[in-house]
């Protein structure tokens, strides 16, 4: 592994090991609020814990096939705690997606410079004048 303090600059934090304690975070808090609402589904709406935890993972990934619903007095209730499922459902794509990115920008130079070693091992080039060129 390389040094933190070379990437991280006086801080001595890894960018990269922040990004995925970040990732890790969050994905944690969605985990939970789903649960935390399927917990409150299952109590108000007199559901199943399994039928909770799939009316919350329809409502929360857009898929809304309208087989469970909440009864009409929680529709404030449920508008808000739907509005901010989505925005942390939405954070955790975003951030995944970032994340599988990043590992393709690393794969690529990983690649080019593998390339590029055996181009200069095959014209001979070693010690310091390979050391240069890397």
């Amino acid at each position: 592994m390389c040094n933190p303090q070379a990437r991280g600059g006086a801080s001595g934090a890894d960018p990269l090991v922040l990004k995925h304690r970040k990732r890790h975070l969050l994905l944690a808090v969605v985990v939970l609020y789903w649960a935390g609402n399927a917990v409150f589904y299952s109590y108000e709406e007199g559901w199943s814990m399994v039928d909770s935890l799939y009316f919350v993972f329809i409502t929360y990934t857009t898929i809304g096939l309208g087989d469970f619903v909440p009864e009409p007095n929680l529709e404030y209730v449920w508008s808000i705690e739907v509005i901010v499922g989505l925005a942390l459902f939405a954070a955790l794509i975003q951030a995944e997606t970032e994340a599988v990115e990043e590992a393709e920008q690393v794969l690529e130079v990983d690649a080019e410079r593998r390339a590029l070693k055996e181009a200069m091992e095959a014209k001979g080039l070693k010690g310091t004048k390979r050391a240069a060129l890397l």
